[in-house]
């Protein structure tokens, strides 16, 4: 129950004095919900037991075997034996079941100035081939992707040092 409405409620009733009927129609809710309110109970609905409450221990020896079974082909498998209700139901129910998916790829985190990166080409000019390339050293974590570059300049230098000269 929301504490700022429930503050609502007992301010309009202790201080201005309205009744519930006042209160309940000022604020668009039931006269029981204030008289709830007021006198500080619970409102909770009491637990229903699971449509699926007879096919549990089945459900669960399903998984067990077969822990990457869809809330479909549990669905499907339930039909069998004369499950009536929707399929809605068993994909809720199956939730905790269904494994998650795992993620795709390994984080990676470095100390800074523990991992550099070259990369290099070559390019092939009218007088003759220039390899140049350029040096980052990676200083944090890398989904942050703060780059410096060499010597501990703040951007990413880029030198380009003709180390064979080929003409063709």
């Amino acid at each position: 129950m929301d504490p700022i409405f429930c503050g609502q409620v007992r301010h309009l009733y202790e201080v201005e004095r309205l009744s519930m009927r006042q209160i309940a129609k000022k604020l668009g809710v039931s006269k029981k919900r204030v008289s709830r309110i007021i006198r500080n109970e619970k409102m909770s609905r009491p637990l229903r037991e699971s449509i699926l409450k007879p096919y549990e221990r089945l459900i669960d020896q399903w998984y067990q075997e077969y822990p990457f079974l869809k809330a479909s082909q549990v669905y499907e498998r339930l039909k069998a034996y004369e499950f009536k209700e929707s399929y809605c139901t068993v994909s809720l129910y199956t939730q905790k079941y269904r494994q998650k998916k795992r993620q795709a790829y390994h984080e990676l985190t470095f100390l800074p100035g523990e991992v550099a990166q070259i990369d290099w080409m070559e390019v092939r000019l009218p007088w003759g081939v220039v390899f140049p390339f350029i040096c980052a050293t990676l200083t944090g974590p890398m989904r942050r992707g703060e780059l410096r570059g060499c010597c501990g300049i703040s951007e990413i230098s880029s030198v380009s040092i003709p180390s064979r000269t080929s003409r063709s």
